[in-house]
């Protein structure tokens, strides 16, 4: 396994995503304070809704997280109509 490989598998969404540049540090750690202070959202579902980052990314890092050959098949947010 790869270091690329360990880091996309093991890593929490907000290491992943500050790996591949989609989000800082500081960012990470804002949707962290929102979550401590009982805001009981999922880390990505903040994310998004502060919009730090769009579907694309958190795709990725589920993606990332698929065994070979598994596909989730999960729509993007922009195939919805809302």
């Amino acid at each position: 396994m790869t270091d690329l490989e360990f880091m996309t598998r093991y890593l929490p969404l907000g290491g992943f995503l500050v790996s591949i540049g989609a989000l800082t540090e500081a960012q990470v750690n804002t949707i962290l304070a929102i979550q401590k202070q009982g805001d009981r959202r999922i880390f990505g579902e903040i994310a998004i809704d502060l919009k730090y980052i769009d579907d694309v990314a958190l795709r990725k890092y589920i993606d990332s997280h698929c065994e070979d050959g598994d596909d989730l098949a999960l729509p993007l947010a922009s195939e919805f109509n809302t």
